[in-house]
């Protein structure tokens, strides 16, 4: 027979005399393993039974070998559990395969090894009972598994404990930062989040190495966040680009907002059809007239034109008083550009001038001053009304108030109120004489039905609003309204 039939080749390197990995492969003589094994089986079999261990033939566990036929085959010419005499093996070590051999049967294992079958022969000849016997045999069986050599692992081997274990990589590091970031001004969260004892404990279970590796505040709100925002700038800038490559031109979109801390902001933002791209934040001078307006305006546009592949066509600005006269300044400066009114601001300022009507204006005003009241009062009369609304409806719905600069959120103020009407009466009724003044219209049959005319007169002119503001408008779903 082959040489490797008689033996057992592993996934593992020979390791040389100085510990190094040699180019062979470990084998283990398969004729020696089963032998082993059954010396394993006959010393359970003694259930701990000293005497009865003494008289079994110590059998060696298989040597590992590496997987070369000069360092084999001398193995099989001495092993006793393997039958070598199909195979002429040379000085050298190489097998030479004899065609007059003839297979002998293979030999009987050595004596004293006993199987399981032969267990009561074997208590019966030893003069042991059957409870000496199992408890010799569990006393033994743990003494000879810790004898037994266990299974060889490689110092380079990556296991799931030494994965999450190990230390962070320079890129998980920056994905870690990444992903940080962006948790944060999702879920628009302080960047003091991430010093928290109940999120680093959560990073802790997670994976134990990253705890040492996750920001500060004071990283993640400055030198993390500038590197993310001129990545995104850079990004937004390739991207335009390349959809504008040809003879598409892009609408540039300037508006001012406030930020928490109340820095005003002017932001400039590309459409191109329904796509929208931020391409810059700056904050705005001290100064709100025309001329100044236009000056801001102008430096984005002289920004934006500098760069060749960044061709831009209109410019859409509000229409607030000195953005109508920048707008009428820059035309004359940039002839070859269309400057157009936000049509979503138009509306809105429409919706202003309907509610200013005197039939209207008196009803708005008691819903706006009844929600305000409701919302400001939330350790008194506010827990009222949801107390009154769950006896209702079962359920505690929102009363929204109105945001300065939206005239469309007077819509949504009065159809909270309309939807929970009955709960609100109830509260006065309940209240009596100390329903405060502000309260008090919600008891009226008239202001009810006056306040449902106002918000079905203005609910047609809230949706366009909402359409307008939606950031897969175009240009033909204003002019379709």
């Amino acid at each position: 027979m082959s040489v490797w039939k008689a033996f057992r080749r592993t996934g593992e390197r020979y390791k040389r005399g100085d510990g190094s990995a040699s180019n062979y492969w470990v084998a283990y003589c398969i004729g020696c393993e089963a032998a082993y094994e059954r010396y394993r089986e006959a010393v359970a079999a003694c259930n701990g039974d000293d005497e009865a261990i003494a008289k079994i033939g110590i059998v060696p566990p298989a040597v590992p070998l590496p997987g070369r036929a000069d360092r084999m085959a001398p193995h099989l010419n001495t092993c006793q559990f393997t039958d070598a005499t199909s195979l002429d093996v040379d000085t050298a070590g190489r097998e030479n395969r004899r065609s007059d051999a003839t297979p002998e049967p293979t030999p009987s294992p050595p004596a004293g090894i006993v199987s399981r079958e032969s267990e009561q022969d074997f208590c019966r000849r030893l003069g042991l009972s059957s409870a000496q016997f199992h408890g010799v045999r569990n006393y033994l069986s743990g003494q000879a598994g810790q004898a037994a050599p266990g299974p060889k692992r490689r110092r380079s081997d990556i296991n799931l404990t030494s994965y999450f274990s190990r230390d962070l990589s320079a890129s998980e590091k920056a994905e870690l930062d990444k992903r940080l970031l962006l948790l944060v001004a999702d879920r628009r969260l302080p960047f003091s989040f991430v010093e928290s004892e109940a999120f680093i404990d959560l990073v802790r279970v997670l994976r134990q190495s990253a705890v040492s590796r996750i920001p500060s505040r004071r990283q993640l709100g400055g030198t993390i966040l500038d590197a993310a925002a001129t990545h995104a700038k850079t990004q937004s800038r390739g991207v335009v680009k390349s959809i504008l490559r040809g003879s598409a031109k892009a609408t540039l979109m300037l508006d001012g907002y406030k930020t928490s801390d109340g820095t005003h902001i002017l932001g400039a933002v590309i459409g191109i059809g329904p796509e929208r791209f931020v391409l810059d934040a700056k904050e705005e001078g001290y100064e709100h007239d025309g001329v100044a307006t236009a000056n801001e305006i102008a430096a984005v546009i002289d920004e934006i034109e500098r760069d060749a592949d960044f061709p831009i066509g209109c410019v859409c600005t509000d229409d607030a008083g000195q953005c109508g006269r920048a707008r009428r300044i820059l035309a004359l400066r940039y002839p070859h550009l269309v400057f157009l009114r936000c049509l979503a601001h138009q509306v809105n300022l429409l919706m202003k001038h309907v509610l200013r009507d005197s039939s209207l204006r008196a009803t708005a005003d008691a819903a706006v001053a009844a929600a305000c009241f409701l919302v400001r009062s939330s350790a008194k009369f506010l827990p009222q009304a949801r107390a009154s609304m769950h006896r209702i409806y079962s359920v505690s719905l929102a009363i929204l108030t109105v945001c300065e600069t939206r005239w469309s959120s007077l819509q949504m103020c009065m159809a909270s109120l309309l939807r929970v009407r009955g709960a609100l009466r109830c509260l006065v009724v309940e209240l009596g004489s100390a329903a405060p003044e502000a309260l008090l219209p919600l008891d009226s049959d008239k202001f009810w039905s006056e306040l449902a005319a106002a918000e079905t007169i203005i609910r047609p002119i809230a949706e366009a609003s909402f359409v307008l503001e939606r950031d897969d408008t175009t240009l033909a779903d204003a002019f379709g309204i």
